[in-house]
């Protein structure tokens, strides 16, 4: 059933929300404890809420056809 082309990309994906998490939440954090110490992450937290639509697209391309007989 798992080719390991879908085993790859459950990995991907896990990089993915990891990396997304990371930047979308700790960038907003951030922002909120001190907006002018950390101005320069602003833009990050954009790229962070990409990440993680990333992770769900590559999430979604390896479970393709995986549940078809449900």
């Amino acid at each position: 059933m798992n080719t390991d082309s879908d085993l790859w990309l459950y990995q991907v994906a896990a990089g993915l929300f990891t990396a997304g998490i990371t930047m979308f939440s700790g960038s907003i954090y951030l922002l909120v404890l001190d907006p002018q110490r950390f101005k320069a992450l602003g833009p990050v937290t954009p790229i962070g809420g990409a990440a993680l639509i990333a992770g769900w697209v590559a999430l979604a391309v390896g479970s393709r056809g995986r549940f078809a007989g449900l």
